[in-house]
Parts: structure tokens; C-alpha cells; sequence
């Protein structure tokens, strides 16, 4: 299974970036505090259940998410916090079957 995790810095910028990848034919949804209890569920479902799925938010996944499964990371924001850098993209070093490796796409020019 191929995941995708995109960090945004701002709610609008997520936003932005979920509509400019589904206008280019990208399975994406937008994923941020402001959606219901519900609504996260069921993009974490669907994360789960869709074959290159990408998900844009805003802090929601950066701690105390595990998918295993997820194989690519695009931190599309920058910090200067090592411990949240770490948080941000260690969420694709789960182990997993079949997953020998993740990868990290560092649009934020950070560590």
C-alpha cells in the first residue's frame, strides 16, 4: 500500500494544496481541527483503505498517529523544533510488512 502524508503550515495552505492535487488527478482529502469527529474517522479510514492516498492537514497527524503502512512523507512547512521534525516524519519508520524503507520529501527546507 502507498500513503502519503502531506504537513501543511496553515489551514488555507492545506486546503490550497488538497484542491491543486485533486485538480492533477491525485486521490486527496484535506484532513485539519476543524472537522468533526466523524469526518476524521472517516479520513483515516479511507487513508487506510485507498491505494495512494494522499491527506493534507495541519497538525493532526504530526503526534500520536500510527499507520504503519504509511510510505511516503511530504512535510510541506518548515520548523525549527528537532522533536517535531522527528514527530512529523517518523511517522513513516513504523515497521510493516512488505516496507523496507520510507521516504521523506522535505518541501520546508528543514534538517
Amino acid at each position: 500500500m502507498l500513503f502519503f502524508r502531506k504537513l501543511c503550515a496553515y489551514f488555507e495552505h492545506s486546503k490550497n494544496v488538497c484542491n491543486a492535487l485533486i485538480q492533477k488527478g491525485y486521490n486527496a482529502r484535506n484532513l485539519d481541527c476543524k472537522c468533526t469527529e466523524q469526518e476524521r474517522k472517516d479520513v483515516l479510514q479511507w487513508l487506510k483503505d485507498t491505494p495512494g492516498a494522499i491527506i493534507c492537514n495541519v497538525d493532526i497527524l504530526t503526534t500520536g498517529f500510527d499507520e504503519p503502512s504509511v510510505k511516503n512523507i511530504i512535510v510541506n512547512r518548515s520548523t525549527t523544533s528537532l522533536p517535531l521534525w522527528l514527530q512529523m516524519t517518523g511517522r513513516g519508520g513504523r515497521l510493516y510488512p512488505g516496507k523496507p524503507f520510507f521516504n521523506i520529501i522535505d518541501l520546508g527546507k528543514d534538517y
